[in-house]
């Protein structure tokens, strides 16, 4: 039971670090501005003093990628960053998001 019990922790231990380094984003906000451009809002949570670089898409009515930006976030003091980006589009977008952070 004992050896049991010391893995648990062990095992606990290890998940809460993992989590801790985790990049995490969520996607805010999109607003189409025109043809040609689209500005998504998105928050990133990382370990504070860390850079991290965010791929932005912008999808069209058929859900096909019109506009890609990958946006660094400079390290910040702060566990979580909200970010504000243009996307030049090739055509009208419909939605924009965050694909990933690393």
């Amino acid at each position: 039971a004992t050896v049991a019990a010391v893995s648990f922790l062990v095992w606990a231990i290890l998940v809460s670090i993992d989590n801790a380094n985790q990049i995490s984003h969520r996607d805010i906000a999109y607003e189409v501005i025109d043809e040609y451009s689209t500005n998504v809002t998105f928050e990133v949570s990382r370990i504070p003093g860390q850079a991290v670089s965010c791929d932005v898409t912008v999808l069209n009515q058929s859900f096909a990628i019109v506009g890609f930006l990958t946006v660094d976030v400079a390290p910040s003091t702060n566990r979580s960053t909200v970010i504000s980006s243009t996307v030049l589009t090739t055509e009208l977008g419909v939605s924009g998001l965050v694909d990933g952070c690393r």
